[in-house]
Formats: structure tokens, sequence, C-alpha cells
């Protein structure tokens, strides 16, 4: 992707360089159109540049060492689970209703 990137960039700049000079020259930006697509063309070959290099060492890196094996089993990095959301269990009894020896609740006056 960066390589096409790096191409299509270098056509505009190629286009702005060679095209007839239009309007009263410089805008908002000091520096040439076809300078900043120049420059974001060398940026795109750089980086393809550099994932292919990173590519092939990690390839290289993984045939000179394998790999370890686990030191830990995969269920060790479960957690236990929390009491307080396991709703698996029954909910506890209902409190025992207040019976005719209980007084009543007291009502608020309006």
């Amino acid at each position: 992707m960066n390589l096409i990137l790096a191409v299509i960039w270098l056509g505009v700049a190629v286009f702005l360089y060679l095209r007839p000079p239009s309007g009263s020259g410089q805008g908002l930006i000091p520096i040439p159109w076809e300078v900043l697509a120049l420059v974001l063309a060398l940026y795109n070959l750089a980086r393809w540049w550099s994932i292919r290099v990173a590519r092939s060492q990690r390839q290289q890196g993984e045939q000179v060492l394998p790999r370890r094996p686990r030191l830990r089993r995969t269920s060790d990095d479960l957690p236990a689970p929390d009491p307080n959301f396991v709703f698996t269990d029954p909910p506890p009894a209902a409190p025992p209703a207040p019976g005719p020896s209980a007084p009543p609740p007291e009502q608020k006056a309006p």
C-alpha cells in the first residue's frame, strides 16, 4: 500500500512540476505544492522499505530461535469468580412477614 501511495505522490509531484504556472504564484503555504508531493512520496517509500526490512528480519529471527513453550497453563489465566456476581444460586428466603405482635408502621401526617 505504501509503495502504491509513493508512486501516486511521485506522479502528482511530476505533474505539478511540469504543468505551466497559473495564477499569481505562491498561496498560503510558502512551499511549492510539487515539493510537498515529493516529500509525501519519499515518506511513503521510506515506510514501505522499513516494513519490508522489519518483516524479513522477523522471519529470520523466527527461523533461528524456536518458540519457547509456555510456562503457565491457560487455566492459570482465569481469575476466580466474584461471589457477589454469581447468579446461579437460588435467591435467599424472604424475611418473615410482620405478625400480629409487631406494631403497625408509623404513618406520617400530611
